[in-house]
């Protein structure tokens, strides 16, 4: 990312047992954000959450329907013309299932860090390309 550049983070809601190309989305949303340059993405495994169809496990604090499929959210952070691009593609991925959003961001610092960015280079790839 360049400095003065317009940011954004692409966070996408998603079940951790959610498979598509014989692998999880989350897995392959990441290594397509990998694949297409994405300044840099974290996937969290959350323990509780809920969205329109039904309580996503963890906790026995809430009444209702309450899944097994444990809830994880991806966020991508980028140039907001990069991501909306690439959020065109991870749409398909999602299907009917997930949610999307785009925020703004104010990114404060980015550096390369030790190793010049090779951790991102070094991850294996996708076994599905």
């Amino acid at each position: 990312m360049r400095d003065k550049t317009e940011t954004a983070a692409l966070r996408i809601y998603i079940g951790e047992s959610h498979y598509g190309r014989g692998m999880p989305v989350y897995e392959d949303i990441l290594y397509r954000a990998r694949q297409r340059g994405m300044a840099g993405a974290t996937v969290f495994k959350t323990d509780v959450g809920f969205g329109h169809a039904e309580l996503k496990a963890g906790s026995s604090h809430f009444s209702g329907r309450v899944s097994d499929d444990m809830p994880v959210i991806i966020e991508i952070i980028d140039e907001t013309h990069k991501l909306e691009s690439f959020a065109q593609e991870a749409g398909q991925l999602l299907g009917r299932r997930g949610l999307m959003a785009l925020f703004p961001v104010r990114v404060l610092h980015y550096g390369e860090g030790a190793a010049g960015g090779e951790a991102a280079r070094n991850l294996p790839p996708n076994p599905q390309t």
